[in-house]
C-alpha cells in the first residue's frame, strides 16, 4: 500500500516505525486507554503498549523482520484493533498466513472429534 493511497484526516496519521512514539499516541488519542494501546503482531495477536519502553520493545521486534514500515493511526476506527495498523504487505501477508494455518489446524482437530477449548 502506498502512502499516496491513504486519505489523511485530523483523526488519521501515518508515520514510519522510527517516528512512532508513545507521546504521539498519547497526543492522537488525547488520553491513554485504560489497557494501553493495542499494536498488531504478525501472529494475529496484539501487544499492549503502556509506555515508551514497551513501545520500543515492540518496534525493535517489528523492525528486525520488516524494517522501517509505515504505521497508520486512526482514532475514529470502529474497533480497537483497527486504531493502529501496520501498512506493510509482508506483515499483512504473514498475518493472513498465520490465520489460515490456525484455521486449518482447528478444522483438522474438529474433524478428528477433538475439542480445542
Amino acid at each position: 500500500m502506498k502512502l499516496s493511497d491513504i486519505i489523511l484526516t485530523e483523526s488519521t496519521k501515518v508515520v514510519d516505525l522510527k517516528g512512532l512514539s508513545f507521546d504521539l499516541l498519547m497526543s492522537m488519542f488525547r488520553e491513554k486507554p485504560g489497557f494501553g494501546f493495542a499494536l498488531p503482531n504478525p501472529d494475529d495477536s496484539s501487544s499492549m503498549i503502556h509506555s515508551q519502553e514497551s513501545l520500543e520493545n515492540w518496534k525493535e521486534e517489528v523492525e528486525k523482520k520488516y524494517g522501517n514500515i509505515n504505521i497508520k493511526i486512526d482514532t475514529e476506527a470502529a474497533y480497537n484493533w483497527d486504531k493502529i495498523q501496520v501498512l506493510d504487505d509482508k506483515f499483512r501477508a504473514d498475518k493472513t498466513a498465520y490465520v489460515a494455518r490456525k484455521a486449518a489446524w482447528l478444522d483438522k482437530e474438529r474433524a478428528a472429534g477433538r475439542s480445542t477449548d
